[in-house]
C-alpha cells in the first residue's frame, strides 16, 4: 500500500472538524484520513474537541436555524433579508478597519505622560469592543434604547466622507 502524504491544508480542515465537534469516524468520512491518524496528530497538536457550548458549535447552531429560519422566507422577503445583511456587514467591515487604524495610529504615538497612557488604553479597549465586544442581544438592546443620531442615508453618506478621507 502507498504511504500517501497528508498536506497541510488536509490536515487544517481536518482539525476544524475536529474542533467543531465532529466524531472521528465522520472526520475519516470526510477526509479520509484513519481515525488513528487523526488521534495522534490532535493528542501531538493539542487539538481541542468543541464543547456543547463551544464558540464553534454555537456558531455552526446559530447558522443551522438562520438557514432555517431564511428557507421559509418568500423569495422577495429573502431578497430583502440579502440586501439588508449584506449592507450591515460591509458596514461592520469598514467600523473594524476603521478600528484597526485607529489603534495602529495611537500606538505610534508617544506617551510623555499618564493621561496619554489612560487615553491609549482607552483607544484600545473601544477597539476591543469594536472588534470582539458586545454579544448581539446586547448591541440590539443598546441601539433599541438609543435614538439614532443619523438617518441611514445621512449614516452611509457619513461613512463614505470617512472612507474617501482615509
Amino acid at each position: 500500500m502507498a504511504n500517501i502524504k497528508t498536506t497541510p491544508e488536509e490536515w487544517e480542515k481536518c482539525r476544524e472538524y475536529y474542533e467543531s465537534g465532529l466524531l472521528l469516524r465522520e472526520i475519516e468520512e470526510k477526509t479520509g484520513i484513519a481515525i488513528p491518524n487523526i488521534s495522534k496528530k490532535a493528542s501531538k497538536d493539542g487539538w481541542a474537541k468543541a464543547k456543547a457550548n463551544g464558540q464553534k458549535q454555537k456558531l455552526i447552531i446559530d447558522d443551522v436555524r438562520v438557514r432555517e429560519a431564511k428557507a421559509k422566507l418568500d423569495p422577495v422577503a429573502l431578497a430583502v433579508h440579502n440586501e439588508i445583511v449584506e449592507e450591515k456587514t460591509k458596514d461592520l467591515i469598514l467600523l473594524n478597519s476603521f478600528a484597526m487604524q485607529n489603534v495602529s495610529e495611537s500606538m505610534k504615538l508617544q506617551c510623555t505622560n499618564q493621561l496619554d497612557h489612560v487615553q491609549r488604553s482607552n483607544t484600545i479597549l473601544k477597539t476591543k469592543e469594536t472588534l470582539v465586544g458586545k454579544t448581539p442581544d446586547t448591541a440590539i438592546q443598546i441601539n433599541n434604547t438609543q435614538s439614532p443620531a443619523l438617518s441611514l442615508p445621512e449614516y452611509k453618506q457619513a461613512l463614505r466622507e470617512a472612507l474617501d478621507a482615509i
